[in-house]
């Protein structure tokens, strides 16, 4: 059994809502945009990337938020073709 994508409604979008990740910048920013990553995604890999004690490329922190998305929606894997 896979994971699929739940189908948003346009006018169901809660711009404000909880789940949507708010003051972003860098590489996270257009997919918390888009509705890729919601606020989980991005606390984890901001954890990550404060825990690791150094600086943190935006890349790094854009991989770990994909690979926390992954595993929300039901997955072990991360299919970066899918993502684009």
């Amino acid at each position: 059994m896979t994971a699929t994508e739940p189908t948003l409604d346009p006018l169901d979008i809660d711009l404000h809502g909880a789940r949507r990740p708010h003051a972003l910048d860098g590489l996270l920013a257009p997919f918390a945009r888009a509705l890729v990553l919601d606020a989980a995604d991005v606390h984890v890999a901001a954890t990550l990337a404060r825990l690791a004690g150094e600086p943190t490329p935006d890349e790094v922190a854009l991989a770990a938020a994909l690979a926390v998305r992954a595993v929300r929606l039901g997955s072990v894997t991360v299919d970066i073709t899918t993502i684009a």
